[in-house]
Order: C-alpha cells, then sequence, then structure tokens
C-alpha cells in the first residue's frame, strides 16, 4: 500500500460521495470540501463543511504494513441556534456534527483499498467552546490501514 495512492483514494471518496454531498448541500448550501494543504494554508470557516486529510504514520514489519490517516472534520454554525425543551438546551451543530461523521464513515465504507483494510477508527469530538473552537463543531477522526505481507518480505519493499 501506498501512502499517498490511500490518501488520495480518501480523498476522491469523501469527496464524490453522494450521500455527503447532499447531507451538505441540505444543511449548508454546499458540498463538502476535502483538503490536504500546506499546513500553513489551513482551510477557515468560510471552507466549512471541510474534512482535512493528514498523513500521520506509515510503518512495515516482515508481517503487516500499517498506515494510519488523521481528518479533522468541522461545521460552523455562525447562527449559533438553541433547541430548547423545558429541560434541555443543546447546540444544534452538535447533533449536525454527529449527522456529519455519520456519513464520513459511511463514505469511507465505500472505499476500495485494495489489499488494505480498516482495522481502527476513532472519533474525539472537541465540544463547542473548548480550545476557542466555538461555534465551530469539530471532531478529529483516526483510521488505521492494514495490509498484510508474504512471510518474510523485505519491510523495505
Amino acid at each position: 500500500m501506498n501512502i499517498g495512492t490511500i490518501l488520495n483514494q480518501i480523498m476522491q471518496g469523501l469527496a464524490r460521495d453522494d450521500a455527503l454531498t447532499s447531507w451538505c448541500m441540505t444543511n449548508y448550501d454546499k458540498a463538502q470540501t476535502v483538503y490536504h494543504p500546506d499546513e500553513r494554508d489551513l482551510p477557515t470557516k468560510d471552507n466549512c463543511p471541510y474534512i482535512h486529510l493528514k498523513r500521520l504514520d506509515d510503518s512495515a514489519d516482515e508481517e503487516m504494513q500499517v498506515i494510519t490517516i488523521g481528518m479533522l472534520t468541522a461545521l460552523y454554525d455562525e447562527a449559533v441556534k438553541i433547541r430548547t425543551d423545558p429541560n434541555v438546551e443543546d447546540w444544534e451543530g452538535s447533533s449536525k456534527l454527529d449527522d456529519f461523521v455519520d456519513r464520513i464513515k459511511a463514505a469511507l465504507k465505500g472505499i476500495d483499498f485494495g489489499e488494505g483494510r480498516v482495522s481502527q477508527y476513532a472519533a474525539d469530538y472537541e465540544n463547542p467552546g473548548e480550545e476557542d473552537t466555538f461555534p465551530y463543531h469539530v471532531v478529529r477522526i483516526g483510521i488505521i490501514l492494514e495490509s498484510y505481507r508474504s512471510m518474510g518480505d523485505n519491510p523495505l519493499d
């Protein structure tokens, strides 16, 4: 598995996913944008909804190659609406973020990674107001892809 090829497959798969695009158009009047930008030119609130991909790790031994990809997903709700009930207050963007992440996961399931398979998935939610993110709604996602090798293969191949 080549990390650049895998990253490109993920970018194309997320950018072209019809269900994800439809959801973004319905909720934000524009399609998602998928980035693998220079760290000096990161997406801003004007680019939301976005998915920012990042290469994290590519390691191998005689038996397996492991690639780790990170994603920063963000929604921006400028008109911060509060959904109220007599005893409940919640940020509307928080529930939207769950939907956004579910659609990203569904899109990832539809990507063909060849001999690789997703072996681990993790999502780290940042609550509005943490780290001056408000009214950003952010989730950091990590996926690990594994590919088994023939016994005795050189990990540098």
